[in-house]
Order: structure tokens, then sequence, then C-alpha cells
């Protein structure tokens, strides 16, 4: 149960990310930890999460069992991310909606791999 809440809740969650770098970039870029003004940079991470939520809900509902495969690299993109607003000297509180993600994640991946889906 809390596997099906969290990969729902993840996957609204990046496709709400993604909209957000499509439709507003700038407040996005703020939003990422790294302000830029590069409209194409900003579009093209915020289609790769757009794609990313689509993806999470479809497995969701019609390959569970896949879940784990795809959740435990998926890790590694907040990880990226804490990495790069860390090389672009910004405030430490920037690095934290990253690092929540990559704890969340790595949780429903967790679990995910323990318990997974008939």
């Amino acid at each position: 149960m809390i596997l099906r809440i969290g990969t729902l809740l993840l996957g609204i969650g990046l496709i709400g990310l993604g909209l957000g770098a499509l439709l507003a970039p700038e407040a996005s870029s703020e939003g990422y930890g790294v302000v830029s003004d590069d409209r194409v940079w900003i579009g093209a991470t915020g289609l790769r999460d757009l794609v990313l939520g689509m993806i999470t809900l479809v497995l969701r509902q019609r390959m569970p069992e896949a879940l784990p495969y795809f959740l435990a690299p998926l890790i590694l993109l907040p990880l990226g991310d804490v990495l790069l607003v860390l090389t672009a000297s910004q405030p430490m509180l920037h690095i934290a909606p990253h690092a929540l993600g990559a704890i969340g994640i790595a949780v429903l991946a967790g679990l995910a791999w323990r318990n997974p889906p008939p």
C-alpha cells in the first residue's frame, strides 16, 4: 500500500516538476537551486522529469513487478542534482529538495525490492 501511494506521488510530482519547467522555466530554475536563463536546458530537464513521471505511473499500473528495477537507478538523478547544485556553489538549503528526493526514492526502491508487487 505504501509503495503504491509513494509511486503515485512520485509520478505526479515528477510530472508537476516537468510541467513547471516547461511552463515557468525561470521559477523552475530558481527552485532547482541553480539560476539559469537557458530555456533550452531548463526545458530539457523538464521534459526528462515529465517523461520519468509518466513512466513511473505506467509501471505502477501496468508492470508493478518492474518497479524495483526502475526505482533503484532512478536514485541517481536526485543525487546527480545534489552534485550539480554543490558545484554551482549555491547555499546548502538548495540541496535539501534533491537530497530529500533521493531519500524518498531510496525508500520506495527498498520497499519495491523487499515486497515486490504480485
